[in-house]
């Protein structure tokens, strides 16, 4: 009994050696260098507007992830944005969320993503979409540090609810002020002239 106890120790010594561990941790170095370099690629393929190409190196960053990767998934919902394929956004933003682990600024990226994909599909007429991009865009500026960007969207989509006030009292905060003014071509395409007229 004490021979056999002995080996399984001295098997277990050997594998918790100092080399063993090393040659472990190199090879999960490499795998965080590999998906770090994937992620970049598909990001600078991003801003090229490569979105085909972009597309596969954050799905192949995602495979190194065991398919669980909410950053990976963040951003394929972002290129599928690009290609206005909204109904995969809606799948990227919800696997976002799932596998966001905490990431607030995923998690505000995720809701925003979900919100434009089903505020587009509503094509201004579909309520319950219109209701669903309502119900994202709360949930994003219910995170704390939520960006303008969620406030003039809300603001928007109320505005096609015919919640006019409440779209009003959106766009009128000062962070969406701030943020619209910045888009007053397509606030003119509305027939609006400022934020602050409405």
């Amino acid at each position: 009994m004490i021979r056999v106890l002995a080996c399984v120790l001295l098997v277990l010594m050997v594998l918790a050696s100092p080399r063993n561990l090393a040659g472990v941790s190199a090879v999960a170095q490499d795998r965080d260098a590999a998906w770090t370099a994937e992620m970049e690629k598909g990001k600078d393929q991003l801003r090229r507007r490569q979105y085909e190409d972009a597309l596969k190196s954050f799905k192949r960053a995602n495979e190194m992830r065991d398919k669980k990767c909410g950053v990976c998934f963040g951003w394929i919902a972002e290129t599928y944005l690009n290609l206005e394929a909204y109904k995969n956004v809606l799948d990227s933003a919800e696997k976002t969320i799932q596998f966001a682990d905490g990431d607030q600024q995923l998690l505000m990226r995720a809701y925003n993503h979900q919100g434009v994909a089903l505020q587009v599909l509503a094509e201004k007429k579909d309520q319950k979409k219109l209701q669903g991009a309502e119900t994202a865009f709360r949930q994003g500026l219910a995170i704390e540090g939520a960006p303008a960007l969620l406030h003039y969207n809300l603001g928007v989509t109320l505005l096609q609810l015919n919640r006019d006030a409440d779209g009003i009292a959106a766009l009128n905060s000062p962070a969406a002020t701030n943020w619209g003014s910045r888009f007053m071509p397509s606030l003119r395409s509305w027939g609006l002239t400022s934020v602050n007229s409405l």
